[in-house]
């Protein structure tokens, strides 16, 4: 939390985001089964919203993986080069 009172969000953000995408990855997983089983997404509006919210957390999680992977092969913040 003490980074959130810094001003860090995007620091916060970039230490997080492995959580939300192992808590949200497993929904979307039940949810892509159902949808295949089914035809249909999770049944259900509170199921509905759940599904919604999960797939919005593993894309946003993903995005993040990939700028961070690309601010760490570029050299991170300073851009004294890394990888490439």
């Amino acid at each position: 939390m003490m980074a959130l009172v810094e001003g860090d969000g995007k620091g916060m953000w970039f230490n997080a985001y492995p959580v939300v995408a192992a808590t949200c990855a497993p929904v979307v997983g039940v949810s892509l089964v159902a949808k295949l089983a089914t035809g249909h997404g999770l049944p259900g509006t509170f199921l509905g919203a759940v599904e919604g919210v999960a797939w919005l957390g593993v894309v946003a999680a993903g995005v993040s993986a990939v700028v961070a992977f690309a601010t760490a092969m570029y050299g991170g913040e300073t851009g004294s080069g890394g990888r490439f």
